[in-house]
């Protein structure tokens, strides 16, 4: 879905056809009540990207109230994997830990 800025509030992105071209890959790992854990795969890297996808598929992010997420102590959205390639063509890969407020929420929501 392409992106582009959202005139009505600049601060956000919105899907519209005089957007950017962005492509999001999503997979439902498991289901907690009426929330969902997901593993999502950006192919590109549009400011806001995944948090846009999520509100247009009506599944805003937990924590994300800027774009209709439902209240959170904060934005339930984690970098578990990132690989960058470096200037000397090197790929390398960062990795954490899901935090301990995910695990606490999902707890909650079982």
């Amino acid at each position: 879905m392409p992106i582009e800025r959202n005139p009505k509030k600049p601060q956000t992105f919105r899907v519209g056809a005089q957007g950017k071209s962005a492509t999001t890959q999503y997979k439902v790992v498991s289901e907690f009540g009426k929330y969902s854990l997901l593993e999502l795969r950006p192919a590109t890297g549009r400011t806001h990207q995944l948090r846009v996808h999520l509100e247009e598929i009506g599944h805003p992010i937990v924590g994300d109230e800027l774009y209709d997420g439902s209240v959170a102590d904060r934005l339930m959205l984690h970098a578990a994997a990132l690989e960058v390639t470096i200037p000397d063509a090197k790929n390398i890969i960062f990795e954490a830990p899901t935090p301990d407020r995910f695990v606490e929420v999902m707890k909650d929501c079982s």
